[in-house]
């Protein structure tokens, strides 16, 4: 129990006011938190405490900085991760989103196959054990939804992919901002071109609705050197 409020949630002030203990915005902000579902390995991950493994992936981490630095209630861009496995994308996004749990912003995060097994599992469970909102839903309404290792269109099946195009399209129209990492990449006339895989569609938009940085090139940190 709060020793400054016994508990009530309120204490008064020096001007004999009511007002909110701090200990309710600490309980909000760990409901905050919980709901966020942001996974243990990465729940502390801080944009302040990464180290660049090389001149290529610290642009990375100052693009993200910047687009923290520049992220208000009113933002509607997201941020999105192209590369190789192994080259700090989820670590980077995941750092991204615990800044902005810590400024008091509500953040689901999914990794893109745990969305989909959760949304095909509800819709193949009895009527009577559904909940009212399907994961798609919910991750369609969250005020910043990070969706990491989104998959290319190859890679899916017509209910993956259709289910993405719904959470896409839903979240563009909504003006509604998007934290994401992927490792689909090809190359167009020489050029990176990461988005072809996805379809025509699905990649006009998420270029129009993300800031967009390239980890190829950076050296997977997960083997030994």
């Amino acid at each position: 129990m709060c020793e400054a409020c016994n508990g009530d949630g309120f204490i008064i002030n020096a001007n004999g006011e009511a007002c909110s203990c701090r200990c309710v915005a600490a309980f909000e902000a760990a409901q905050r938190r919980i709901r966020a579902r942001i996974p243990k390995r990465y729940a502390s991950a801080s944009l302040d405490a990464l180290a660049a493994v090389d001149s290529r992936q610290e642009k990375v981490i100052e693009a993200a900085r910047a687009y923290c630095r520049s992220f208000t209630r009113s933002t509607d861009r997201g941020f999105l991760l192209y590369g190789p496995a192994g080259t700090g994308k989820t670590l980077i996004v995941a750092a991204v989103a615990n800044n902005l749990l810590d400024r008091g912003v509500e953040v689901r995060f999914w990794n893109f196959r745990d969305l989909m097994a959760e949304e095909r599992a509800w819709y193949n469970a009895p009527l009577g054990e559904r909940t009212c909102t399907s994961p798609i839903q919910d991750a369609r309404r969250c005020a910043v939804l990070v969706l990491d290792d989104i998959l290319c269109e190859a890679q899916g099946n017509d209910f993956t992919r259709t289910a993405f195009e719904v959470l896409i399209n839903a979240r563009y129209e909504d003006m509604l901002p998007l934290l994401a990492t992927t490792n689909v990449a090809k190359r167009l006339n020489g050029q990176e071109y990461w988005p072809v895989a996805f379809g025509d569609r699905v990649s006009s938009r998420l270029h129009e609705m993300c800031e967009i940085a390239s980890t190829i090139g950076i050296t997977d940190q997960r083997l030994p050197r």
